[in-house]
């Protein structure tokens, strides 16, 4: 029986720049797409008045790139703690998605902050799909 090489490999080290230029570049390609889809600013008026559903998408994003992630054991990489409990991966993952959906989305002229629960809805669809794309960049081995 011949071996099939992995998909997604097992992490070995720690979250450096090499991991977060992957994980922009993951963000950048899945957000493209829906920073000029004018279905997302459609959907994110649709949440603005359904605080629920607000946080459903935060906590269904938060669980997709933890599924992710945890596909390659992502929680045994101890270098990858800060302070010994808290996944750096993970915080660098959302924060590069998130901060990459809110940059964009505002200096493209795609949310309007003068309606703040519109605009932050329309940013965290962008971001929910930005960070499955960031932990997909992360975690796909190299060619």
């Amino acid at each position: 029986k011949l071996a099939r090489p992995r998909m997604f490999g097992r992490l070995r080290d720690g979250f450096d720049s090499k991991d977060a230029g992957e994980a922009l570049v993951g963000s950048f390609i899945f957000g493209i797409p829906m920073i000029v889809e004018g279905g997302t600013l459609e959907i994110g008026v649709y949440l603005a008045t359904r605080p629920l559903f607000v946080g459903v998408t935060l906590l269904f994003g938060l669980a997709l790139v933890l599924g992710i992630l945890r596909s390659v054991e992502f929680e045994k990489v101890e270098d990858d703690l800060l302070f010994g409990v808290i996944p750096v991966r993970l915080i660098g993952i959302l924060a590069i998605s998130g901060g990459a959906a809110l940059i964009l989305m505002t200096i493209w002229g795609r949310v309007d902050w003068a309606s703040p629960s519109v605009a932050a809805s329309q940013t965290l669809i962008t971001a929910v799909v930005m960070a499955v794309g960031a932990s997909l960049g992360d975690i796909l081995p190299e060619a």
